[in-house]
């Protein structure tokens, strides 16, 4: 069975008897706490359709899982809003840049990895709040997309980010030793002699 957008995109999915679930992907999506948040973000063209539903309901929810088309859904109307249908970059369904992560501040992940990974001045969340602003606003159910705080996938940016200076860092230590290593020949394999080698 096929599942139709607002602005009449077939999608492969189908209704299932859970309604939290996507009816595309088929994953755990998440309540939109208030019908404001699709209202900011849907394009012009589908918008008055969408402003008379959520004139009319309430339980819409957001798919946050990557490689999804859906966006928003409602199984009771039924509503599906695709990617193609709403005006805002989110964040959870791209994984190039630019991947918006605090949306009240207009921080972005590669702001962060800059801040930890480039200039190495930051080591945590209060850090990134003082050089970023990232998850200083208080207008995420409307400014984000998903209508939820923005202090998750900051602090999943923020632990990427760790990783990679760490992982950096730990090569440029294996590189110097390397570089300390005699380049004059002794101990090659080919002056150990077969019978001997990994002997005790």
């Amino acid at each position: 069975m096929s599942l139709r957008t607002l602005s009449g995109q077939d999608l492969e999915g189908d209704w299932r008897d859970d309604p939290t679930l996507c009816p595309h992907c088929g994953r755990a999506s998440w309540p939109v706490p208030q019908n404001i948040t699709l209202i900011s973000h849907v394009q012009e063209a589908v918008w008055p359709h969408v402003k008379a539903w959520t004139d009319r309901f309430k339980g819409f929810r957001f798919c946050p899982h990557l490689g999804c088309p859906v966006v928003y859904f409602h199984r009771d109307i039924p509503l599906v809003v695709g990617t193609s249908e709403v005006r805002t970059r989110v964040g959870y369904k791209v994984d190039t840049d630019p991947i918006p992560v605090c949306y009240c501040i207009g921080v972005l992940a590669e702001t962060i990895r800059e801040e930890i990974v480039v200039k190495s001045c930051c080591d945590s969340l209060e850090d990134i709040q003082r050089y970023t602003g990232a998850r200083t606003g208080k207008w995420c159910h409307i400014t984000n997309p998903s209508g939820r705080c923005c202090g998750p996938m900051v602090q999943r940016v923020i632990e990427a980010a760790l990783r990679e200076r760490v992982e950096a860092s730990l090569a440029e230590q294996a590189r110097r030793l390397a570089e300390e290593i005699p380049s004059d020949g002794a101990g090659e394999a080919s002056d150990v002699r077969p019978d001997t080698c990994c002997r005790l």
